[in-house]
């Protein structure tokens, strides 16, 4: 299943070695900002790090659902201060899986939702400790993999990426346990670009969408990691544009970014901001790519809370 977090994971290195390849085509250079990392079909058990403690331990899907428990490698359960649901939805055929997560113990403040869209490498369960924080601070989340992502059917594309999240946010507001608490998106690195492509398909809503170490377009990203000048404009295809989704957002928009960010420059952070078009906020933080929940949780959870009142 992955024992690494790979939240810092980069696609400039990818870029550069399909730029200096033998032979470069359009279709390889687009493929190359995706790097699903899928979980075999067998075995069922694989090790994982315990976002805690630090230690190694085991993960187990079970059951129809492939509900995960965490055992120490000596069999005995790990004791986590939140529950994990496993489910599936979307098109049948190829099925996306995702993880309705809640904290145990239920905080006195009021209940909100998150949606995650992780970045563009992993799974969930790579990913799922970037809001563990939020979970600890009163919040419920629900991270899910896009195709070919990995439990999840289908292919990796980008044009799956954006659907995917379409079909989680269709599936996150028709839960009994999310109707009637905020939900809000929040988005890092892809899955933050990804973010503000579904914020113009819910413009007419006041759904709040929070991006973190989000890029701009796919063109300016690649021309960035790979300082390549007006290659990428020339290979990558773009598609749908975050600048006329952010346009025509009316809801909250919250933007947070590093001037640490080694993956995503910070500029990019700072004119999706200029993008937005309703009530917004840019937070500069410290860290790398996409360590706003691990080293500043308290601030983006007083903010994200902020954005809902």
């Amino acid at each position: 299943m992955g024992s690494n977090n790979v939240q810092h994971r980069h696609f400039g290195t990818v870029l550069l070695a399909l730029l200096f390849g033998v032979t470069i085509t359009s279709c390889a250079w687009n493929k190359s900002f995706l790097e699903p990392e899928r979980i075999p079909a067998t075995p069922r058990t694989g090790r994982s790090i315990n976002p805690a403690t630090g230690d190694t331990m085991l993960i187990h899907l079970s059951g129809a659902t492939l509900q995960p428990g965490f055992t120490h490698t000596n069999g005995d359960t790990v004791p986590m201060p939140f529950s994990m649901e496993s489910v599936w939805f979307g098109d049948p055929k190829e099925p996306l899986y995702g993880l309705m997560m809640k904290p145990e113990i239920p905080s006195d403040l009021p209940l909100v939702t998150l949606l995650f869209l992780h970045g563009n490498g992993g799974n969930v369960f790579t990913e799922y400790p970037a809001m563990l924080p939020f979970l600890d601070r009163g919040f419920q989340a629900f991270i899910f993999d896009y195709s070919g992502y990995g439990l999840s059917g289908g292919k990796a594309t980008r044009t799956h990426v954006l659907r995917d999240a379409e079909a989680a946010l269709a599936y996150v507001k028709s839960r009994p346990d999310v109707s009637g608490t905020p939900l809000v998106i929040y988005g890092q690195s892809l899955g933050g670009h990804t973010a503000a492509l579904l914020a113009g398909e819910v413009k007419d809503t006041l759904t709040p969408v929070v991006i973190e170490g989000g890029f701009t377009t796919f063109r300016a990203i690649a021309k960035a990691v790979t300082h390549t000048g007006p290659l990428p404009y020339l290979l990558v295809k773009e598609g749908p544009r975050t600048k006329r989704s952010l346009k025509e957002f009316k809801g909250p928009l919250l933007i947070i970014h590093s001037p640490d960010d080694e993956v995503v420059p910070f500029a990019m952070g700072k004119e999706l901001f200029s993008w937005g078009n309703g009530p917004k906020q840019f937070h500069a933080i410290k860290g790398r790519h996409i360590e706003g929940p691990l080293l500043q949780p308290d601030p983006i959870a007083t903010w994200i809370r902020g954005m809902v009142k």
